[in-house]
């Protein structure tokens, strides 16, 4: 399926490996299917889409097929934003390191490090509705006020070199002993309340209010003509290990020995295991040492 996807994203058919005869039981000279056996531009029919088939068959008679269409974004509306409104920007993690790496992706993606690649034409309304719409408001909160992507790149800049108190900046988390300020959504003053904040534009109270644990619905800070979703940096996921650590044990005890022994890791005992190099049973017996 990622090769598929990836040959739909670059409209490039790829060779099929290892086939050096095709099927003598298929009439592939009276059919529209070949074997690819070289790189070549996927072109579509004008109107058309492209389309690719995967077919899964399991030894226990489970069959799955899979149809896949490209996706061609709509055509773009003009965005009906002055040039000098502002945009909340949201970033929220689970960790206050994980925050920042979103921060560092964030800028990397507006601002590419690399001299020699020339800078995105990105849409600041466009990546503050995604982030708004498109992503889980989780436990780490930050944001950004700002009416330019050039604003937006200043202010990420200064929050990741360790800056404090940036206008139009706000960091928080909800406090989860007390549930006051998400049962305040339910509020009717507070509705009127936030109604009136994006009213006026008080996007630094709305901010806030959003740093602290108070969601409320991001659309409502839009017309019914809304900005186009695009693609932006993933979650950065935190780099863990939880494989055993290579270390030294003690003989079991009884052995009338206090010797330190050392022990294969897990990654070694799999890979001779993969290799034939031993055998199941030594296998086993190797990582009940190691456990």
């Amino acid at each position: 399926m990622l090769k598929v996807l990836l040959s739909l994203r670059h409209r490039t058919l790829v060779p099929v490996l290892n086939v050096t005869k095709e099927n003598s039981h298929f009439d592939f000279e009276g059919s529209p299917f070949y074997v690819c056996r070289e790189k070549q531009a996927w072109d579509a029919a004008p109107g058309s889409l492209r389309r690719a088939a995967i077919s899964s068959f399991g030894y226990s008679g489970t069959n799955a097929h899979l149809v896949i269409e490209e996706y061609l974004p709509p055509a773009g509306h003009p965005a009906p934003f002055r040039g000098n409104t502002n945009f909340i920007v949201p970033l929220s993690a689970r960790t206050p390191e994980q925050l920042r790496q979103k921060a560092r992706d964030l800028l990397s993606f507006i601002r590419p490090p690399q001299p020699t690649v020339p800078a995105k034409s990105v849409d600041l309304a466009s990546i503050a509705y995604t982030l708004q719409i498109g992503r889980e408001a989780m436990e780490e909160r930050l944001g950004f006020v700002v009416s330019s992507v050039d604003e937006l790149a200043e202010k990420l800049t200064r929050y990741l070199n360790g800056e404090k108190n940036i206008d139009g900046t706000c960091q928080g988390r909800p406090d989860r002993e007390h549930d006051h300020v998400t049962a305040m959504v339910q509020d009717d003053d507070i509705q009127e309340a936030i109604g009136r904040w994006i009213t006026g534009q008080k996007f630094s109270t709305l901010l806030e209010w959003w740093t602290r644990g108070l969601n409320f619905d991001w659309n409502k800070l839009y017309t019914d003509v809304k900005p186009q979703r695009m693609s932006l940096p993933t979650y950065p996921f935190a780099r863990e290990r939880y494989w055993i650590p290579l270390t030294c044990a003690s003989r079991p005890a009884g052995t009338g020995s206090e010797e330190e022994v050392d022990l294969q890791s897990i990654e070694d005992i799999i890979a001779k295991l993969e290799d034939d190099a031993i055998s199941p049973d030594q296998a086993v017996r190797e990582l009940k040492v190691l456990v």
